[in-house]
């Protein structure tokens, strides 16, 4: 199944390539070693109007190496301080909560095969500076859900 598929049955709507990254992020996201670029969604603009108040995740992005399809999300946000951890995760959290849904179910299972490609499956892209280190508190949080430190790049091989 493809990104662009599973994305119009969870009634989000797909971009090719990076289009739906706001412009001044897509010069930070990479593929290589034969991966490619196949479709990406605004999560945040498409939840916004409903809700609004949530911690909505950012970006979904679908990628394809040989046949096989799989998902990323990435997330653009400061890192200034160790409050951010926590921002982000309420968002990874409402991010998980999606993919667990019915309406999600085929994005969740490319999100499944993300790991099978030995590909991080949720992405923390700071702008600026990250206010503390690997092997931090703040590090060792992210980690116990599933995400690595913030990075400036997010490069996918």
């Amino acid at each position: 199944m493809s990104f662009e598929a599973a994305a119009t049955a969870a009634e989000l709507a797909p971009c090719p390539g990076k289009q739906a990254l706001e412009n001044k992020y897509r010069a930070s996201v990479e593929v290589g070693g034969g991966i490619q670029f196949s479709h990406s969604v605004d999560v945040d603009a498409h939840f916004q109007p409903a809700e609004p108040n949530s911690n909505r995740w950012d970006y979904g992005l679908g990628l394809v190496k040989g046949n096989t399809h799989f998902a990323i999300w990435i997330e653009p946000h400061g890192a200034t301080s160790s409050r951010e951890v926590d921002k982000v995760l309420a968002k990874l959290a409402w991010l998980k909560g999606k993919l667990r849904s019915q309406k999600w179910s085929q994005l969740n299972s490319l999100t499944s095969l993300t790991a099978h490609q030995g590909v991080q499956q949720f992405w923390w892209l700071v702008p600026g500076t990250v206010s503390f280190r690997p092997g931090s508190k703040e590090a060792q949080k992210l980690a116990q859900c599933g995400m690595k430190m913030p990075v400036k790049k997010v490069v996918i091989r």
